[in-house]
């Protein structure tokens, strides 16, 4: 039976919640890095657009699980760069076509 949690527990588990979600979320970037940083023309293979738009969805969910989308952090300007490169890459894949 599934165990049902209280808001407590939920609040209690909170950071090891991020953790998990964290490592999943770099799984799928690992995943999707090839589609993005041109390692795979390097091999031969043509990128997937729809792994890019993945990788946009996992960049600005890391974005919010970090806490970037809040005033006054610093760091935003490389996760901003980071979702650049990949929007940039999937309008050279879609030229392509």
């Amino acid at each position: 039976m599934t165990e049902v949690l209280t808001e407590q527990q939920i609040q209690e588990r909170k950071d090891e919640a991020r953790a998990v979600l964290l490592r999943r979320y770099e799984q799928v970037w690992a995943t999707v890095l090839p589609h993005v940083d041109g390692s795979l023309e390097a091999d031969g293979f043509r990128p997937d657009p729809r792994m890019v738009s993945v990788g946009v969805g996992v960049l600005e969910r890391l974005w919010r699980l970090w806490g970037l989308d809040k005033p006054g952090v610093e760091s935003v300007a490389a996760v901003v760069s980071g979702r650049e490169l990949v929007l940039e890459r999937l309008g050279v894949i879609e030229a392509r076509k």
